[in-house]
Order: structure tokens, then C-alpha cells, then sequence
């Protein structure tokens, strides 16, 4: 089985691939530095062991998927230096064992949702350039 997958500084083209969810046991995604481009799969919350989601400096586009906030246990949620649009789902609220979130040099406007105020783990948030206020 297979438990962390860990892709740094590889300039690999390409999308993450919804059958990324049929890997049950996973808890550990890091992508990051690379050229993988499309939307970050909607089915990730189908991973229930997921713990740390990593999948910076890509070409990532679309929208954070809202089932993503379906994943419980998430501690880290990075996802900084991409194309993500929209705005944050105040199901972020959701995520109540996060304590690292970054979502800075995307595209995301809007407001913070009130949820946010209840992820009393959270111990580190980076939002740099966005227009999130």
C-alpha cells in the first residue's frame, strides 16, 4: 500500500489524476515545484487517512474543491504559488485539526469566512498576495 507520495522539483507537465483516490491508505500528498497544471481533484475526500495535502508552486487552476474541507484529519493544506481562483468555502471550518494553511500568490478573492475563527489548532496562516482580507 501506499502511504506518502512525495514529488519535489521535477518540471513534470500534467494534471493530478482522480484516480489518485483509489490509493485508500494514503496520508501524506507532496507535489510541489513543478508544471502539473488542471484542477485539483474533487475526490480527494474519498482519501480519509489524508493528513497532509502539499501541493505548491504548481500551475494548478479552478477553484479549491469543497470536498476537500471533507477531510478531517487535514493538518497541513498548502497550496500557495498556483492559479487557484474563487473564494475560501467557509467550510474550512471544517478542518479542525489544521495548524498550517497557505493559500498566498493565487487568485483568490472575497472575504475570510467566520469559520475560520474556529480552528483553534491552526498555528500558522499564509496569505500573501491575495486579495483574501
Amino acid at each position: 500500500c501506499i502511504r506518502i507520495i512525495q514529488i519535489e522539483n521535477i518540471n513534470q507537465a500534467g494534471t493530478i489524476p482522480t484516480e489518485i483516490a483509489k490509493l485508500t491508505e494514503l496520508r501524506f500528498l507532496a507535489l510541489e515545484d513543478g508544471d502539473i497544471g488542471g484542477a485539483i481533484p474533487g475526490n480527494l475526500n474519498e482519501l480519509t487517512d489524508l493528513v497532509f495535502v502539499d501541493l505548491d508552486a504548481q500551475a494548478l487552476t479552478g477553484t479549491i474543491p469543497e470536498t476537500i474541507f471533507d477531510v478531517s484529519n487535514l493538518f497541513t493544506l498548502d497550496l500557495n504559488d498556483n492559479n487557484l481562483e474563487g473564494t475560501l468555502s467557509a467550510s474550512i471550518g471544517d478542518l479542525t485539526n489544521l495548524t498550517f494553511f497557505q493559500i498566498d500568490n493565487n487568485q483568490l478573492t472575497g472575504e475570510i469566512p467566520d469559520t475560520f475563527g474556529g480552528l483553534v489548532t491552526l498555528g500558522k496562516l499564509l496569505m500573501i498576495s491575495t486579495t483574501v482580507s
